[in-house]
């Protein structure tokens, strides 16, 4: 069920996603001066995935401008942040509940416990102090979860640990992968 999430089939989706939500941020140019943006990719080397990716797979989408040389990095469904582990893994190892499954989950993707604690740890204390928990709330709709539960209830609301609902609550979040807000890294 699970690892058929982080299998490269569903990582490539999360990398059109990542080249649509690009796409539109160079549409947009500079922020700064309003100048063109060049490419100005660079290669990631994520962890926490049921393969090993490709170059092409592991570049974070980049710009920079023509103009003034500021660089834009739009937001990614595939990286949170400076994270060396890939989103998708962030949001799987945390929402599963404890138990055999979590520990094969974490040999099987080679994530330690201490680190999905320090994830756990950033979901409960930083994401809820975060501007994107507040615009989820919103979408959301229905009774606040507890920050404890989350992001098993996110995904609980939005349909489970299957494709979709990870793919949704990744989009949601994808603003944290670039924002200058505190709470995006533990």
């Amino acid at each position: 069920m699970c690892h058929a999430v982080v299998g490269r089939k569903q990582y490539l989706f999360l990398l059109e996603v990542d080249r649509d939500i690009a796409a539109q941020s160079r549409a947009r140019g500079c922020r700064l001066c309003g100048g063109r943006l060049d490419s100005a990719n660079y290669l990631r080397k994520p962890r926490g995935l049921a393969f090993a990716p490709t170059d092409e797979e592991a570049t974070r989408l980049s710009y920079c401008c023509a103009a003034c040389r500021k660089r834009t990095t739009p937001p990614s469904v595939r990286f949170l942040g400076r994270r060396v582990y890939a989103g998708v893994a962030v949001v799987l190892v945390t929402a599963m509940r404890v138990g055999w499954r979590v520990g094969a989950l974490c040999a099987r993707l080679e994530v330690d416990r201490r680190t999905v604690a320090r994830w756990r740890t950033w979901w409960r204390d930083a994401f809820v102090a975060s501007r994107v928990w507040g615009a989820i709330q919103g979408l959301m709709g229905g009774p606040r979860p507890r920050p404890e539960e989350l992001p098993r209830a996110l995904l609980d609301r939005l349909g489970g640990l299957r494709r979709r609902p990870v793919r949704r609550l990744l989009e949601w979040i994808c603003p944290l992968s670039t924002a200058t807000d505190p709470s995006r890294d533990p």
